[in-house]
């Protein structure tokens, strides 16, 4: 049984990594148009599905421009959007109040309003590694340590997005939650990525909560979080004690619809943001 499932996965693995490689020469060799904006571009992606901290890189970025007094804009898909905003919309929203978010399928068209209706001189992309149609001034892509390189296969027999080659268009690679792994570890994906984007600044990225974001006197017993991969992404609860939680720890899937009003959790409900997030790089990059 299980060498039939490896079998009917590897046997769908060859066209969708068929598509996405015809999708990718198209635009290697200039036969599909790209579209350049009038201000600069970072593209903030990934090469797997699945969570690797693109939202708090994508708030660390905005910050930095922030404090140079740049008018900063946020461009995403807008994927899980159901009439109106998806979470990491209303996450950014809340966090970086006043700061445009445009979401657009058509990342092109969301670029040219963000630049036109909110004057924006600096442009983040969220989620665009794979988004070609868009030029960009800087590509960063993340891979999670625990999973860097989506064990080795394109979905749906891996994870990963496309084949490991195009590693080499990026111009920053960031390993998240890269404290979750010992030196050795770390070096040993940096070896790995070096052969396939020799040219790419090597970032290392720690995800570590800052504080609690809403917490009644006296709520102590749930931490609650919502991401991507909730099993695998979670940093509870090996984080939620550094920020005062206490108790069980319970991850809800990403895009999942959550009230108090419903939760049988009552009045026991802490909430930990994994949103909250420190970013170290590497000597290099610095």
């Amino acid at each position: 049984m299980a060498a039939a499932l490896r079998g009917t996965l590897a046997a769908a693995e060859v066209p969708y990594s068929w598509a996405v490689g015809w999708r990718n020469r198209g635009y290697d060799r200039g036969l599909s148009a790209v579209y350049r904006v009038d201000v600069p571009t970072i593209s903030v992606g990934n090469l797997t599905l699945g969570g690797t901290g693109k939202t708090p890189m994508v708030e660390w970025i905005v910050r930095q421009f922030l404090a140079q007094g740049k008018i900063v804009g946020i461009i995403s898909r807008g994927y899980g959007a159901h009439d109106g905003p998806n979470d990491e919309a209303l996450e950014l929203a809340w966090k970086l109040p006043g700061v445009p978010h445009v979401q657009n399928p058509d990342r092109v068209a969301a670029a040219r309003r963000a630049i036109e209706e909110y004057e924006c001189q600096v442009l983040v992309l969220d989620d665009a590694f794979q988004h070609r149609r868009i030029a960009r001034d800087l590509d960063i892509v993340l891979l999670d340590a625990l999973e860097p390189l989506g064990y080795g296969h394109v979905f749906p027999r891996g994870t990963l997005r496309e084949p490991v080659e195009g590693l080499a268009r990026a111009n920053v690679v960031a390993l998240s939650r890269a404290d979750l792994l010992t030196a050795e570890q770390r070096e040993a994906i940096r070896n790995r990525v070096a052969k396939l984007s020799p040219r790419a600044a090597w970032i290392e990225v720690v995800h570590a909560p800052l504080a609690l974001v809403t917490a009644e006197q006296g709520m102590r017993d749930v931490c609650e979080t919502s991401m991507d991969s909730p099993e695998k992404n979670s940093p509870l609860p090996h984080t939620g004690e550094e920020a005062g939680g206490e108790g069980h720890h319970h991850a809800f899937a990403k895009f999942t619809n959550f009230s108090f009003t419903n939760s049988s959790y009552g009045s026991s409900l802490l909430i930990l943001r994994y949103a909250s997030s420190a970013f170290s790089m590497s000597e290099s990059c610095k």
